[in-house]
């Protein structure tokens, strides 16, 4: 009942009423079956989130002025780029993971500094590699338009790193993925473009290989808001 994975705007901006939801909408749920936990990535509908430590900034990010009176949430200046080298930053929208272990049943932010997660993003794509112990994630709606990056997140050391893979699926939000054991790839299938444009193109992931590969078989008609799931009584992936 305290879960709460948006910072309060009252706490960090003198403007109230800021807030949106406690809890982000729109988020992709993964199960992590090396920790036996559920990975949650993106979602919107919150106002954002603060650092916990200060680091390194450049003019146009958003930081937490703390020196401020009172302190508040502003965008760093182009004047001041040689005066202040460090703050904590803030991150609009949702941005960060969490993870729900089975045996403590309780949320838990990935401890990973924010800036180094997936920026805020809705509707990502994402799968377990069963055989790589990582969680594959593609693309996501940052309310602005769709992005087309991959993520890994290692489930060893709970930690995401962004990938620069062979290949390059359209950039999408709302597309259905599944991860299909006897062939060793991440299977990313619909989704919708920037504009809602609907696709309908069929994609795999090699993980060990880091390579993307578009399949000569599209959906019978382009989908998204979709999801999937793989068959192995009949090596088969349902959409």
């Amino acid at each position: 009942p305290k879960l709460q994975m948006s910072d309060r705007s009252a706490d960090f901006n003198p403007g109230p009423r800021m807030d949106g939801f406690t809890v982000p909408q729109w988020g992709t749920l993964c199960y992590d079956a090396h920790n036996r936990e559920a990975l949650l990535v993106g979602g919107g509908g919150v106002w954002g989130r603060v650092a916990m430590a200060k680091e390194k900034v450049n003019p146009g990010d958003w930081i937490y002025d703390e020196a401020a009176r009172p302190a508040r949430t502003r965008r760093l200046l182009a004047a001041e780029k040689n005066k202040i080298a460090e703050a904590r930053r803030f991150f609009p929208g949702h941005c960060g993971s969490w993870t729900f272990s089975e045996e403590t049943r309780t949320w838990k932010a990935l401890a990973q500094p924010l800036s180094n997660q997936p920026s805020g993003r809705a509707l990502p794509g994402a799968a377990y590699d069963a055989v790589n112990r990582k969680v594959v994630m593609f693309g996501g709606d940052d309310l602005a338009r769709c992005l087309g990056d991959t993520w890994l997140y290692d489930c060893a050391t709970r930690k995401w790193a962004k990938v620069t893979p062979k290949g390059q699926p359209a950039a999408r939000a709302g597309q259905a993925m599944a991860y299909v054991p006897h062939a060793r790839v991440t299977l990313m299938a619909g989704g919708y473009g920037t504009g809602w444009k609907p696709l309908a193109d069929t994609w795999v992931y090699d993980t060990a290989k880091n390579e993307w590969s578009q399949l000569d078989v599209a959906l019978p008609c382009p989908a998204f808001y979709c999801s999937a799931d793989y068959f192995p009584e009949g090596r088969q992936v349902l959409l």
